[in-house]
């Protein structure tokens, strides 16, 4: 289990592009938009298997841009299932099979190893390869999300598991 001891912060220009761009596609109560497109980005990340120590340019903004703990703690369930899922398949670290079940499933561990951060760096890819994905207006990005979605749930997101040309050997063409 995750355990939120303080707010998400947001960091980098993607993510207030991100919330400009899409905030309008989720219910408006305090944050919400800032946790809908922080998860949709973490989504994104870890189906990707990709992770960014940030997500653009680090810039003084007027306000903060943060996910609160509170929102978090009510919504943990998701982020933990999201976590499993991240720490057992990830190729973006080095722990072995054992400490990845038990950063998973333990209730507690001596392993020192940021959760957050963790999570944080998948949405930090998420958020880019979002903006990558989204159009220029409402109606554009609302239809542009609903294809990258039904594309990946129906297996024609080819960029997902794609293997590069760098990672064949001459006999698996044969």
């Amino acid at each position: 289990m995750i355990e939120f001891k303080s707010d998400i912060v947001l960091k980098g220009s993607l993510w207030k592009q991100a919330l400009d761009k899409i905030s309008f596609m989720f219910p408006k109560p305090e944050n919400v938009p800032n946790y809908s497109v922080f998860i949709l980005s973490l989504a994104i990340g870890i189906l990707y298997d990709k992770a960014y120590d940030s997500a653009g340019a680090d810039e003084e903004v007027d306000e903060k841009i943060s996910v609160p703990r509170t929102v978090l703690i009510k919504r943990s369930d998701c982020i933990n299932d999201l976590f499993q899922a991240a720490i057992i398949n990830s190729k973006t670290i080095n722990n072995t099979i054992k400490e990845r079940k038990e950063l998973a499933f333990a209730d507690s561990t001596n392993i020192a190893f940021n959760k957050t951060e963790f999570l944080l760096k998948f949405a930090n890819f998420g958020v880019t390869k979002l903006l990558d994905i989204i159009g220029d207006d409402n109606i554009t990005s609302m239809q542009d999300l609903s294809d990258f979605i039904e594309k990946t749930f129906k297996g024609y997101n080819f960029e997902i598991g794609s293997i590069s040309s760098d990672d064949l050997d001459i006999e698996d063409l044969k």
